[in-house]
Formats: C-alpha cells, structure tokens, sequence
C-alpha cells in the first residue's frame, strides 16, 4: 500500500520571545514529532513563506514564521509549494482532502 505525502502545519507565536508557552505548543509538538518521525532538522524554506521545513517522502512538517494570530497567508503559500512539490497525480489527491 502507498500512503499518500502528509503536509503537517504548526502555527505559534515564533522563538525566541515564545519559546515554550502555550502561544508554541503547535511548534513545541512538531518539533517533537520531527524527532520522533526522524525527520531531517528543520531549515528555512523561503518557497514554503519562509517557514521552517523538515520534509521526507512521507511527513513535509512546516512551521509558521509568523504571530499565530496573521498566520493565515502563510500556511496557504506553505501549503500550495507542497503541493506543487509532488508528483501530479499525488498533487491532485492531495487536494481534494
């Protein structure tokens, strides 16, 4: 079975102001599970809103380089570059989810 590329966003006030409160916990979980999925580090992707990306084949993890409060425009211009990363016909999967 294939499974289909998984684009996971965080959002959260950035580091190092909020490092670790509650305005984080979105970045504090998916840093987590970077490590946990073995995930290469996390490195700034100007083509994903410049936002920090750890991607593999399976997990593209992306973290919001904004207040968590004027994300919005972000995650959308983060998520349309992954979904022009992937092959068509993953592309057009992944859309309609």
């Amino acid at each position: 079975m294939s499974l289909r590329p998984l684009f996971v966003a965080s959002i959260g006030n950035p580091a190092p102001a909020y490092t670790n409160t509650l305005h984080s916990a979105g970045h504090t979980v998916l840093t987590s599970l970077q490590r946990w999925l073995l995930n290469p580090p996390f490195t700034k992707s100007r083509p994903h809103a410049s936002g920090l990306l750890s991607a593999s084949p399976e997990f593209t993890l992306w973290q919001s380089p904004t207040l968590m409060n004027v994300s919005g425009p972000s995650v959308s211009k983060a998520y349309r570059a992954f979904l022009s990363s992937l092959p068509t016909a993953q592309e057009k999967q992944a859309a309609r989810m």
